[in-house]
């Protein structure tokens, strides 16, 4: 099936939520400044909260899987991820495609949680990040037309944005819980976040939980290269656009599975 690179955004007040306005201002820019391909198409998703339950299995090292839970176990930032897992996780109801950014004004205005995505098939005008891919046993940039969805998602109350590593699997299986999207009352809670060239998992502070943050997930097997370990990826001018229209700091994060 392959592996996807996601790169997050995370606002640094937990508390943050854009309004319908602000968010289609933020896509608006986004198209304008050629940061999705010119193909694209928008979705709008509200979003509906559901009792919790076991969340697909998500394909991966097992090994290091089993580095996660262990780490996340040891940690002193470990919560009762029990009352997690009993708090509602969330299921996107998809709506019909959108033709511009303000049409989803209205319908953001009306939804308690939401998802509005932008997805694109050609190459855009001006890159987020450097993404490439390994051939021959060497990363090389990919010069190519990539798949991009780039998503804002925006909730009624804070939630977890990673996953539960702790869980109650036997380390040796890929099933474990999805903690992603479900309440969460630690606004200051470490978010653990992986990377394929990173063997251990990147522990990022104040990074666990929003009430809103942005997703940019690439085509299969295409990722960027970690920056002397970090994952600051954005071109400068794409951080500037995000702080500029929400008005205040983000925390970047990244995902691959």
């Amino acid at each position: 099936m392959g592996q996807s690179y996601t790169h997050l955004l995370i606002p640094v007040s937990k508390t943050y939520r854009p309004t319908a306005h602000l968010a289609a201002q933020f896509l608006e820019q986004v198209i304008r400044r050629g940061y999705v391909g010119e193909d694209y198409g928008m979705f709008f998703s509200s979003v509906v909260k559901v009792g919790p339950q076991p969340q697909e299995k998500r394909h991966g090292s097992t090994a290091f899987l089993a580095k996660l839970r262990a780490l996340w176990t040891k940690s002193v930032e470990v919560r009762d991820l029990a009352a997690a897992r009993r708090s509602p996780c969330r299921r996107p109801r998809r709506g019909p495609p959108i033709s511009t950014p303000s049409d989803m004004i209205g319908l953001a205005e009306n939804a308690e949680e939401y998802n509005v995505c932008v997805k694109s098939s050609l190459r855009p005008r001006k890159a987020l990040m450097d993404i490439g891919s390994v051939e021959d046993a060497m990363w090389q940039p990919w010069p190519d037309a990539f798949g991009l969805d780039f998503f804002l998602r925006v909730r009624s109350s804070t939630v977890y944005v990673h996953y539960d590593i702790e869980g109650e699997q036997d380390a040796s299986s890929s099933d474990h819980w999805n903690l992603v999207d479900m309440d969460c009352s630690d606004n200051g809670a470490v978010g653990l976040f992986s990377h394929p060239e990173s063997p251990e998992p990147i522990r990022i502070p104040n990074a666990g939980c929003a009430r809103a943050w942005i997703e940019v997930t690439y085509g299969k097997w295409l990722y960027p290269r970690l920056k002397d370990g970090s994952v600051k990826q954005l071109d400068r001018r794409a951080t500037d656009l995000v702080c500029e229209v929400f008005q205040g700091d983000f925390i970047e994060a990244c995902t691959w599975g």
